[in-house]
């Protein structure tokens, strides 16, 4: 305790800096989060990771604050879950580092005021966390980053973490596509439809394609899918609510790649939320679906 006070004072009083290395990013991640299978099984709780594929590159970066930032989101997780499960997701997409650590618990406080870089205030409490969340939030800032808590409907928090960061560097080895795949494509405009379909075609991959949302979500649940193209503004139902029923009602885990003209930055930050894991802007070529495809089954 007296460590973590005597940081937080380092850290009010900005007297300490960020010590950046080149390292890998997924090597970094893993090894902190590993760890905590014990602590969840320990108390009977599923934990869920979700690492992109492209994070297996080498960064600059104060890794072992990064680490400090992922060990105290998931140990208050479990600290505040009793049942359920604890779920962290991190990827990197336009320049931007985006980590998500949801679970079941309590959530945080109702009408308590965030958690703000102030803790000379006697009365920073976030829901018992003490310092811990502050710290969290002074190296965020310092990586120029932003962080956002978020109470869950009807029970449980989110704690999301954007933060830019450099161009990687690949150290894996060039990535090749699946050698098979069957794919729904979901899309209601018949010419993108049919390129779509002739691209992944000439992959050597098997098409079903569906017209609107309702049609997806049916042949979902009457086919088995490796991998589904969803287009977001369309008739009957549209690809959000889609997305939503895909992985909320018929919890199916299949990759979703979002196709879309819309480049409205909180209508694809909504569709990640949903549970969508790559997207493709419209008008489209090989090369990018290629690109999507490599993203989303590419482990390195």
């Amino acid at each position: 305790m007296l460590d973590e006070l005597h940081e937080l004072q380092q850290f009010n009083a900005g007297q300490w800096q960020l010590k950046p290395v080149m390292q890998n990013l997924l090597t970094s991640l893993e090894s902190v989060i590993t760890p905590f299978n014990y602590a969840c099984e320990t108390k009977n709780l599923q934990l869920e990771v979700n690492l992109s594929a492209d994070l297996n590159q080498n960064v600059m970066l104060d890794h072992k604050r990064l680490q400090q930032v992922i060990t105290e989101l998931l140990s208050n997780a479990i600290k505040y879950t009793s049942k359920g499960l604890i779920a962290i997701s991190v990827n990197y997409r336009d320049g931007q580092l985006h980590i998500a650590v949801t679970d079941s618990g309590a959530g945080f406080a109702q009408n308590y005021p965030y958690l703000n870089l102030d803790s000379t205030d006697s009365d920073n409490n976030f829901q018992g966390l003490q310092t811990g969340l502050v710290r969290v939030q002074h190296i965020i800032s310092a990586m120029q980053g932003g962080i956002e808590f978020k109470d869950l409907s009807p029970h449980g928090a989110k704690v999301k973490i954007r933060m830019p960061l450099a161009e990687l560097e690949s150290t894996a080895e060039p990535a090749l596509l699946p050698a098979s795949l069957n794919c729904l494509v979901v899309e209601d405009n018949l010419l993108n439809a049919t390129i779509l379909s002739r691209i992944l075609s000439n992959f050597n991959y098997s098409v079903i394609t569906a017209e609107n949302g309702l049609i997806a979500t049916e042949k979902v649940t009457e086919n088995s899918f490796d991998v589904i193209f969803m287009d977001l503004n369309m008739p009957v139902m549209d690809g959000f609510q889609a997305i939503d029923i895909i992985r909320q009602e018929l919890h199916s885990m299949t990759p979703i790649i979002v196709v879309t003209a819309n480049t409205a930055a909180s209508d694809l930050e909504r569709t990640y939320d949903l549970g969508a894991n790559a997207h493709v802007y419209k008008p489209f070529g090989v090369s990018e679906i290629e690109k999507a495809l490599i993203h989303v089954f590419d482990k390195g």
